[in-house]
């Protein structure tokens, strides 16, 4: 079916002229003027309503004036007038001018067209030969796509982990048709976040701004190569949500209504400065299949897309590029987050991150930690799910001690643990 609908319209036909006696032809006349004064009213109307009283015509007479081509040629030019003067009076207001922040301090609020002109030169698209074994052991190759922006002058590019998966070659496309071989600098699969490099020097660069300060309804702008062949790609949304947390991902998350779609991945979330703020990662839509499916896709939605803040990413970011992976603390627990909903169900549950088994002479084992034990501090930071658990562990220091604190037959106990490398 077409993408669009077409309609076909037919003209009836015209009648043949019959002849008029003098007084019908009068009383046409006169039926004719008052029409045309009829118009004029409705059209000096329109126009009041559309500049919304901030324009006064003139008081309608009293008498049906004589008219003539002239007539209604210096009545549309007016009429075209003030309905330019009316467009140019609201031409700020738009989706774009009502989420956007207000300039503040030595930040100037951007358009939408000003952050493309911006940004757009330092975000890449990101081509991937890749190679993986089907469920035989066969060697299957074929290519994917994604995104990425450039951090440095010299090359450093940040993108998704899951967008080099299986890569045996990268490929980097710039805005400006410009392309290079990439290495992968350093990957981390359990926040989705890789460094990759290029041999240039004077390379356009984003610039990172603070997640932290984003407000809900904000102006976000999503710049990246969604489906892989629509490189460039610029939509714009709002702020729809901060902090969520995602199933299986480490990260709290924003949520945005900018379009994302599949190629989007590793692609610049922007405030209205300008700045990148996010990193595009996950949308909710139709569940498919290959290599590049995303395991979150699990029925269809609209304008569900999500970014790890930039806050979150820069220290990540940072210790790819310097050691080239993250190393975290292994506690040593094989864990179950508990809700309130399921604890209210099975009565013996508490809510909280259930340890269900721990591993021999590991961190946990020596500190005390038994099976059955429901943890709830973690480093003197309640924890009510895993991910919780998880960010508190990779915020403490590799081989410094810290206090656990479960629930134990109904007791409080606290332990001490000490992180320890995976």
């Amino acid at each position: 079916m077409s993408d669009y609908d077409y309609y076909s319209y037919e003209t009836p036909e015209t009648p043949p002229e019959q002849n008029e006696q003098p007084g019908r032809r009068a009383i046409g006349v006169f039926a004719a003027i008052v029409a045309i004064a009829v118009l004029f009213s409705a059209l000096a109307g329109s126009v009041w309503l559309i500049a919304n009283a901030r324009l006064t015509l003139p008081a309608a007479q009293s008498r049906v004036p004589q008219t003539s081509v002239a007539a209604v040629d210096v009545v549309s030019e007016k009429i075209e007038r003030l309905s330019a003067d009316v467009t140019s009076q609201n031409k700020h207001f738009s989706l774009e001018e009502a989420a956007r922040l207000a300039s503040t301090g030595d930040k100037t609020a951007l358009s939408v067209k000003e952050i493309a002109r911006t940004v757009k030169p330092a975000v890449v698209a990101i081509t991937t030969d890749i190679s993986v074994r089907n469920y035989v052991g066969d060697e299957m190759r074929g290519q994917a796509a994604g995104s990425g922006f450039i951090i440095s002058e010299d090359g450093y590019i940040v993108t998704n982990a899951h967008v080099v998966k299986n890569a045996t070659g990268i490929q980097i496309n710039l805005e400006d048709g410009r392309s290079y071989k990439a290495t992968i600098v350093g990957e981390d699969t359990q926040t989705d976040l890789a460094v990759l490099k290029i041999e240039e020097t004077g390379l356009p660069t984003v610039i990172l701004g603070d997640s932290d300060t984003l407000e809900v309804g904000e102006l976000a702008v999503a710049i990246g190569n969604p489906t892989g062949r629509l490189s460039g790609t610029v939509t714009a949304g709002i702020i729809s949500a901060l902090d969520r947390q995602v199933s299986d991902f480490s990260l709290p998350l924003i949520q945005t209504d900018a379009t994302i779609n599949k190629g989007n991945s590793g692609g610049v979330l922007i405030n209205s400065f300008g700045e990148v703020v996010g990193i595009n990662t996950l949308k909710i839509a139709t569940a498919g299949g290959g290599p590049m499916a995303n395991p979150f896709d699990i029925s269809t939605f609209e304008g569900l897309n999500f970014a790890i803040p930039i806050d979150e990413a820069k220290p990540i970011i940072e210790v790819l590029i310097r050691e080239g992976k993250v190393t975290r603390a292994m506690i040593g627990v094989s864990i179950v987050t508990i809700t309130e909903d399921m604890a209210d169900m099975q009565k013996d549950l508490i809510p909280g991150v259930l340890v269900r088994e721990v591993t021999p002479r590991s961190a946990a084992a020596e500190s005390g930690i038994r099976p059955g034990d429901t943890i709830v501090k973690f480093n003197g930071r309640k924890v009510a799910t895993i991910d919780e658990l998880r960010r508190e562990r990779d915020q403490a220091a590799l081989g410094s001690k810290v206090e656990v604190e479960v629930i134990r037959d109904n007791e409080t106990v606290t332990l001490t643990l000490e992180l320890r490398a995976e």
